[in-house]
């Protein structure tokens, strides 16, 4: 009979000691995965950033809203690649033309998103990681890559002439469902952590946010 209380008390101290060793580990981490969870954001801003860009340049009359409710998604991409004429200067003055632009950005985009993984493997969440892979091995995939694009796909010869292109005829838009349905999947993920973080006392100002409100 007094085996059992002095079990329930061995059972409860070592609960109490694993419960507070965890929770000072989550303080000692926290300020590493305050700087994932932004270094993240940043990263899925840049994609979220050039759409727009492009989606503006390609002659939309209205602001592109990229939301939970609203994502970024096969049929506006469709759109934007339909309208986007490539000979046109981008915003940017160091590129001469999207031919030059589109490539360049979307290596470095693919750059920051491998950084990532380096950078943060030792608090970065499982979940995350795999979406993060997921995007690299879609979104940035050779079939999907933006960087496919080359000048040699600069013109299209039309009886002799030549015919300047859009975006949609040099890169295979139509088949990009799956990597924009990847890059959503991890914007949600980075609202999730928002969430978290905030619940562990992390100020909400402190946190960057991803698309809009």
């Amino acid at each position: 009979m007094n085996a059992l209380p002095e079990t329930l008390g061995i059972v409860l101290t070592v609960s109490l000691v694993d419960y507070t060793n965890r929770r000072r580990e989550e303080s000692r981490l926290l300020p590493q995965r305050i700087w994932a969870y932004n270094d993240m954001v940043q990263a899925l801003s840049e994609i979220f950033d050039f759409w727009k860009m492009l989606y503006f340049h390609s002659g939309q009359q209205r602001e592109l809203t990229i939301s939970v409710e609203n994502p970024l998604s096969q049929s506006t991409v469709v759109l934007i690649a339909d309208r986007l004429i490539l000979e046109n200067k981008p915003p940017m003055a160091w590129y001469k033309d999207w031919w030059e632009c589109i490539p360049e950005e979307s290596r470095l985009y693919e750059h920051h998103f491998e950084q990532l993984l380096l950078r943060h493997q030792s608090v970065l969440d499982p979940v995350a990681a795999a979406r993060i892979n997921r995007i690299l091995s879609t979104y940035f995939s050779r079939e999907n890559h933006l960087a496919s694009i080359t000048r040699e796909q600069r013109y299209t010869n039309l009886n002799g002439g030549s015919l300047p292109k859009s975006l949609a005829d040099c890169w295979p838009c139509a088949a990009s469902k799956q990597s924009f349905s990847a890059v959503h999947d991890f914007y949600l993920w980075c609202r999730q952590e928002r969430d978290s973080l905030i619940k562990l006392g992390v100020e909400a100002n402190d946190l960057k946010i991803a698309g809009d409100q």
